[in-house]
Formats: structure tokens, C-alpha cells, sequence
């Protein structure tokens, strides 16, 4: 895995649609995973493998068209 396999929580968030809050909750709850954690700060830097982050927005973007369709019908 290449550095570049690896994005920071801010770019997590913004590709996934969701603040970094959120991002961090869902750490917390197991719904993503880091593959590295950077020691700093009061929490620390989280790095995502890339490949999960846009599995995870496909599957958001999924559920949210499969939920307009719902509530339309």
C-alpha cells in the first residue's frame, strides 16, 4: 500500500458526504475502520485506505437513491 492508497479524515468525510463528527462516531461504532492511526492531538490522525472510503460512499449513495425511491412510490 502506497502513501497515496491513504487519505486523511477530512478527505474521508468530504467523500463520503458527512462531517468529520460523524466520521468520528462512526470510528467509535466499528462502521469504518483506520488503516493507520497518527498519535496527536486529543483524538490523533486517522488515514483511511481509499478503497474502503469509496466502497463505503458507493454503498451510502445506494442506500440514499434506494430511500428516495421509497418514499416516492
Amino acid at each position: 500500500m502506497s502513501a497515496s492508497d491513504l487519505i486523511g479524515s477530512g478527505e474521508t468525510a468530504r467523500l463520503v458526504g458527512r462531517s468529520q463528527k460523524t466520521l468520528y462516531r462512526w470510528i467509535k461504532a466499528g462502521r469504518i475502520k483506520p488503516a493507520q492511526v497518527v498519535p496527536g492531538g486529543h483524538v490523533g490522525t486517522f488515514l483511511f485506505k481509499r478503497s474502503d472510503v469509496e466502497q463505503l460512499a458507493a454503498e451510502l449513495s445506494e442506500s440514499s437513491a434506494e430511500m428516495r425511491e421509497s418514499s416516492a412510490a
